[in-house]
């Protein structure tokens, strides 16, 4: 026999190996979104970055771990980047988000014609490929009952990486399965306490073994179909003028009140996280605050048919008629 050391063999069976593929393939696996930033910054060796003011202070931890000079720019009604040309050393790195996926190939493609240094945060854009030659991070929790995961492209060597170990994360996710998710809401906070903290490594085989077992054609079209039918009924009265995309992220409804609706609509229990509440402390614009306040992102994912999205509308219906009584 070889030296190399033998599996274990025989006794009490683990979590079945998925023979499915993930997603995006060819890529490097991390531990998390934020991480993959990480990433670059260390291997680019990144000393001054720009990111938007709109943006989650997971972000900004990052870059300040990291020892790399932050400078903010606004974004428009589009979420598209405002930034005066010339204003920028040609050496710094542009970080762009695609807001709910509202950023097509094309435009990025046009920025990185105009910024030498660009990364693309796709966190909210899973379904949406990279433009080639674009650094492009991807967090997988904000799509998938996964404990962790991200994606970077281009693909690179992470050769001395350790891997990362996540059985311990996901109890969340099996509560929620099994029982429900109020009653392990706390579980998941804790859970997103940790991923906070989690050094550089590679993608647990846990999570790479959960990601292939995902029909993403399933949720492609669910997704799809669940964002189509929200900005058909609530286009009247958002004051963002949104584009239907394949495989929607949340569904952005900005409206007057919307913290208030936000609550109503959580005491329905249809929750709606706020993105971001870091930004209402800051020195955002007016713009940047309005959406960290009033922005109600509704779910439209692979968990929920037309038949969910019918009933959100009908509650937020419901509360626009009790407020114009």
């Amino acid at each position: 026999m070889g030296g190399g050391k033998m599996k274990e063999i025989g006794g009490y069976f683990g979590c079945e190996e998925s023979l499915g593929r993930e997603y995006h393939d060819n890529t490097v696996r991390l531990n998390s979104g934020r991480n993959c930033l990480r990433f670059l910054l260390r291997e680019k060796k990144i000393k001054e970055i720009a990111i938007p003011y709109y943006i989650c202070d997971a972000v900004i931890k990052v870059c300040e771990e990291e020892n790399c000079k932050i400078v903010f720019y606004h974004i428009d009604k589009k979420f598209q980047p405002i930034i005066n040309e010339g204003s920028l050393n040609q050496e710094i790195y542009i970080y762009i988000v695609n807001y709910f996926g509202q950023l097509s190939n094309a435009a990025i493609i046009r920025f990185k014609m105009l910024y030498r240094n660009l990364i693309v945060d796709n966190s909210q854009a899973f379904f949406q490929r990279p433009v080639e030659g674009v650094d492009t991070l991807y967090t997988c929790r904000k799509f998938f009952g996964v404990p962790d995961g991200g994606y970077l492209f281009p693909p690179r060597n992470v050769n001395g990486l350790e891997r990362d170990i996540s059985y311990n994360r996901c109890i969340h996710l099996l509560g929620r399965f099994e029982v429900s998710a109020s009653e392990f809401y706390d579980y998941y906070s804790n859970n997103e306490k940790r991923i906070n903290d989690l050094p550089l490594l590679e993608m647990s085989l846990l999570t790479r073994n959960m990601l292939k077992s995902i029909d993403y054609k399933h949720d492609i079209k669910v997704r799809t179909q669940n964002f189509s039918y929200l900005n058909k009924a609530l286009t009247e009265y958002n004051e963002l003028d949104i584009k239907n995309i394949k495989g929607g992220f949340m569904y952005p409804l900005l409206i007057k009140d919307g913290e208030k609706l936000r609550n109503h609509l959580i005491a329905n229990r249809i929750y709606i996280p706020a993105f971001w509440n870091n930004v209402l402390f800051g020195e955002a614009g007016n713009w940047e605050k309005q959406l960290a306040r009033s922005l109600v992102c509704v779910p439209c994912d692979q968990r929920y048919t037309i038949e969910e999205m019918k009933y959100i509308t009908d509650v937020i219906n419901e509360w626009r008629k009790e407020g114009t009584e």
